[in-house]
């Protein structure tokens, strides 16, 4: 008789304990549920940091191939001395030479155009070396009004080497004689007013 106690006391025991572990892990699941986190979200929050992550590594590798389209379309220029345009701001000033920071033009739905530089020091920044000599034309364009009414609106005067001065834009017509030098054959240096 004692031995059917002891066996009815382990049963009670065992089918106590599993009830808890039962109950322990409902428990638990619920929880998980409540927090909002399961692990299908864990897994879909990992691809989107994976997919954000490879499109940051595309965008970063963009100036590299834009940097090599840069250098290609430079060297065919020089190969042929073809007449360039070159637009950008003065960093900094030599005998008969600047170096400037290119400015660059995107084309934008419409007829839009929109006109940017690069942040100074950002490895996006093109530096040019552009070299004057005695036949180099300078001129100089008042704009007013932020050139709304253009040509209305901007004043031309001969100018100098000397009227050049750091952090102006400026307007160049020249070839490139190699990947980041550009020989200048006249400039427009722009005053904003």
């Amino acid at each position: 008789m004692k031995r059917k106690i002891i066996t009815d006391y382990g049963k009670r025991v065992t089918v106590l304990l599993g009830t808890i572990l039962a109950l322990t892990i409902t428990g638990c699941s619920e929880k998980v549920g409540e927090a909002g986190v399961t692990v299908e979200e864990i897994e879909n929050i990992q691809l989107e940091n994976q997919d954000i992550s490879d499109q940051e590594k595309k965008e970063n590798s963009m100036p590299d191939e834009k940097d090599s389209e840069n250098k290609e379309e430079a060297e065919s220029k020089k190969e042929n001395n073809e007449t360039e345009i070159l637009e950008g701001s003065i960093r900094n000033i030599g005998d008969l030479s600047i170096v400037i920071s290119q400015s660059f033009t995107e084309d934008l739905e419409g007829d839009a155009t929109l006109a940017y530089q690069p942040a100074e020091g950002s490895s996006e920044e093109v530096l040019v070396t552009v070299n004057f000599t005695d036949s180099t034309k300078y001129e100089i364009k008042t704009v007013a009004n932020g050139g709304v009414n253009e040509d209305d609106d901007v004043t031309v005067t001969e100018g100098s080497f000397s009227d050049l001065e750091e952090s102006e834009s400026v307007t160049l017509t020249g070839h490139y004689t190699s990947e980041n030098e550009f020989q200048a054959d006249s400039v427009s240096i722009y005053h904003f007013v």
